[in-house]
């Protein structure tokens, strides 16, 4: 048991100083020659600092990436940005906050869709000065959906029952403990099509193609990459050698060397990554999750 207790200890404490080293190499400000930053989007997109370290995708923080994009904006020997991207979308919120970064940077952004860059994923994407993806990543889920548990028939069987005691009509909309009504349904409903409205109109702008055009790719499904680049949401098909090759380009620095913001994953990532199937059917679009008595968070993911 001791013995178990110490290799436990070793693995985390090597996990400690390896984030430790890549955090001081790759954010330095002491360095020489040009630099293209490399800023991972991995995972599902949050809001909260506090990543679960159990999750078997992993999450990130936007609050991370957006503060390492600023920081790449800062520092003077960084010309231009890749993010490279292999998410399936997550909270609204979380993604506009990356998304608007994007968007505001000073420096040249290319963003590169390893294996999967659906819904926020992909709307951070598209706010990119070039995007590249793998011929075969999962691009788009373009889409709304809304999806909660309902089990009061099942409590009933057990002679369990819901005492609601609220203070507003709608204050316990989504609980798992009663149906919906027919009003809080219909209401859900718009709150959805708003939300695909806009999403729509921001893959629009971004690319500079027409909402009618993207409206075709609005089901929620994804395509691979090749179709998407015949689609317009894609410029180049390819790998990281690929993003770049574009990125120096863009920032006529041909010298440019790497300089790595390494992210935060679950830890169960480090045992090879067996998450990357995981999403690959978790729904479609954006979904709604509904939780009892609080607000319900937007939630843009595969």
């Amino acid at each position: 048991m001791k013995k178990i207790f110490i290799v436990i200890l070793l693995v985390l404490g090597f996990f400690i100083l390896s984030s430790v080293i890549s955090f001081i190499l790759g954010t330095s400000a002491t360095e020489f020659g040009d630099k293209i930053a490399v800023i991972p989007v991995n995972g599902v997109i949050i809001t909260s600092d506090a990543v679960d370290p159990f999750s078997f995708g992993g999450s990130v923080s936007s609050g991370e990436v957006v503060e390492n994009i600023k920081n790449a904006n800062e520092r003077k020997a960084i010309k231009a940005i890749i993010l490279e991207i292999d998410s399936p979308g997550g909270t609204v919120v979380g993604t506009r906050e990356i998304a608007s970064a994007v968007q505001e940077s000073e420096k040249p952004v290319v963003a590169w869709i390893r294996d999967v860059g659906a819904s926020g994923g992909f709307w951070i994407a598209t706010t990119a000065d070039t995007v590249v993806a793998d011929p075969l990543s999962m691009v788009g889920s373009i889409g709304v959906t809304s999806s909660y548990l309902e089990f009061s028939e099942l409590l009933g069987r057990y002679g369990v029952s819901y005492e609601r005691l609220v203070s507003g009509e709608s204050k316990d909309m989504g609980t798992p403990f009663r149906p919906l009504g027919p009003s809080e349904r219909e209401r859900l409903l718009e709150r959805l099509e708003v939300v695909h409205k806009y999403f729509i109109q921001a893959v629009a702008e971004n690319r500079d193609l027409s909402e009618e055009e993207v409206q075709k790719f609005s089901n929620g499904a994804v395509m691979l990459g090749i179709e998407a680049q015949e689609a317009g949401f894609v410029d180049e098909l390819g790998n990281f050698d690929t993003a770049f090759r574009l990125a120096k380009e863009l920032s006529q620095s041909p010298d440019a060397e790497i300089a790595s913001y390494g992210g935060r994953s679950g830890l169960l990532d480090f045992f090879g990554g067996l998450s990357s199937s995981a999403f690959y059917n978790l729904g479609r679009g954006m979904g709604v999750s509904l939780r009892p008595q609080v607000q319900m968070p937007l939630l843009l993911a595969q």
